[in-house]
């Protein structure tokens, strides 16, 4: 019986971030056979550039690298870009 083990990882939101991201994760699966990558992403509202990216680079990943999208969420408004983004990060915490 082989042990696997199930990496989750979830980038910052926006594109600067996900490629490297997307990347590593195929490299550490192709790598690494008992590793399963599952990455959460967090979309901006009316923002479709990083899910376009990611349904675009996702056929070509290792099959054990699974992306998923977080739902959005509304309301969510900051005093600058900064402050947005993690009050967006926030938003998605668990209760």
């Amino acid at each position: 019986m082989t042990n696997t083990v199930e990496l989750v990882f979830i980038p910052c939101p926006g594109m600067g971030h996900l490629p490297p991201m997307l990347e590593l994760a195929d490299r550490l699966a192709i790598r690494e056979p008992r590793l399963s990558i599952s990455v959460l992403l967090i979309r901006f509202p009316d923002d479709t550039k990083v899910e376009r990216y990611a349904r675009s680079v996702a056929p070509i990943l290792s099959p054990r690298v699974k992306i998923s999208f977080l739902p959005l969420k509304d309301g969510v408004v900051g005093h600058n870009s900064t402050d947005f983004v993690f009050k967006l990060i926030e938003s998605h915490r668990p209760t």
